[in-house]
């Protein structure tokens, strides 16, 4: 089975670095919460395009070079690859971050059949690589991705309440991950 690989909060743990660095960031440019509940920093703080841009100048790279794997994703890819899955990543990274990727998922040994950066959306990518389900970490990405046809493991870390739809499985680890592919 061919199996479509975000980074950020799927591969990667870069969530909770992002937010205790939000936090702190912010407290420097405005120290107010517009709303709580929003994923993406420079909506939950209201910031800028100015003060958006200066946040990734200051900590994109450092924490994409620093956060650790997602727990157990090594070692459920390895088992998953063992069974025959192939890997693709699709992720929106750009620029210096993709040769940081690159490097670190050969560090961590796992192996990919295939890549594509700089997917804002990543519906193309999921079909020209015949994806038969994309693990993504992003609600919006995840919907438009299912509304596409494309079949969706919805890694839910944060375990906030979503519509689903018959194209979207929720995971909430890669515990389920595994769980979900032992059976296909």
């Amino acid at each position: 089975m061919k199996i479509g690989l975000d980074l950020d909060g799927v591969v990667f743990d870069t969530e909770l670095s992002y937010k205790v660095l939000g936090d702190i960031y912010n407290l420097e440019v405005n120290s107010k919460i517009i709303d709580p509940n929003e994923i993406r920093m420079q909506k939950k703080f209201g910031w800028t395009q100015e003060q958006t841009k200066e946040f990734i100048d200051r900590y994109v790279l450092e924490v994409i070079e620093k956060a650790p794997p997602t727990p157990g994703a090594c070692e459920v890819l390895k088992i998953l690859e063992e069974q025959g899955h192939e890997f693709y990543i699709i992720t929106s990274r750009f620029g210096k971050e993709v040769e940081i990727s690159k490097r670190r998922l050969r560090e961590l040994g796992i192996e990919i059949s295939g890549a594509a950066y700089e997917q804002v959306d990543k519906t193309k990518a999921c079909k020209d690589f015949k994806i038969d389900y994309m693990i993504d970490d992003y609600y919006l990405s995840v919907k438009q991705l299912s509304e596409n046809n494309i079949k969706c493991l919805f890694f839910n870390s944060q375990n906030k309440k979503f519509k689903l739809n018959k194209k979207i499985v929720e995971v909430f680890d890669w515990g389920d991950v595994l769980n979900f592919f032992i059976d296909k």
